[in-house]
């Protein structure tokens, strides 16, 4: 019975590489059943000169951030689950400020990817989106630690972690090569798996070794009060 809400790290990390190897699958499928839809919907429903005007931007803009909280909520789904699951934490507000940090993080990577546009530096065009993923991861991760510091110490470090990732994702796939599609699959697959690997190592450490001390339930507290000593005699002892 002791063993029952002790974290497995080995076991754990697994879970969690594994969520990161399926999360941005399922974002992109997500994402793919309701852009598809939504586009169609709106070209039919708001007329072309509208549609093509100068409010295209604000209607990409809104695309950007509501897209951004689709792929919040996949993120949120599988890490939520495994962080109630094999962390034993309830993660309250976790899907929210998951969602908020991935809608504003989409908004802030698109911008970038439009001052690199304005620029017109070929090569900034072409990598702008990839080396804008650390400042996505952290910009997310960011929100997610005002939850995750009710639960550990040094929640920065999950700040950190994201980054770092993302960091790792840029070196790997900027040495992929286009022209070989097994190469390519592998580094997907080594990108998911390190980036699972460095976000996992971390909140396994932050659990394990920075756990904020269990504190008493409100009715706790009164329990405990209204069962101590009051009589004089118990006050002189």
């Amino acid at each position: 019975m002791s063993d029952l809400y002790r974290i497995k790290p080995l076991k754990t990390l697994a879970w969690w590489i594994l969520g990161s190897i399926v999360i941005f699958p399922q974002a992109v499928f997500v994402l793919a059943i309701v852009t598809v839809p939504s586009i169609i919907i709106i070209s039919n429903l708001i007329p072309s000169r509208i549609l093509y005007s100068g409010l295209s931007d604000v209607f990409i803009w809104i695309g950007v951030g509501v897209g951004g909280g689709i792929v919040g909520i996949c993120i949120a789904s599988w890490q939520r689950w495994l962080l109630r699951t094999k962390f034993y934490w309830a993660a309250d507000g976790w899907y929210r400020w998951t969602i908020i940090g991935t809608s504003l993080g989409a908004l802030i990577a698109y911008l970038i990817f439009r001052i690199a546009d304005w620029v017109t530096v070929s090569y900034l065009r072409s990598e702008a989106m990839l080396y804008v993923l650390p400042i996505f991861l952290a910009i997310i991760a960011g929100f997610q630690a005002v939850v995750l510091r009710r639960a550990v110490k040094q929640s920065w470090l999950w700040i950190l972690a994201n980054f770092v990732a993302g960091v790792v994702y840029v070196g790997i796939l900027t040495r992929n090569d286009p022209t070989n599609v097994l190469m390519t699959l592998l580094n997907m697959m080594l990108v998911l798996v390190s980036l699972g690997a460095i976000t996992g190592i971390v909140m396994l450490f932050l659990f394990e070794a920075k756990l904020h001390p269990m504190q008493a339930d409100d009715d706790e507290k009164v329990l405990e009060e209204n069962t101590q000593a009051t009589s004089v005699w118990d006050n002189a002892l």
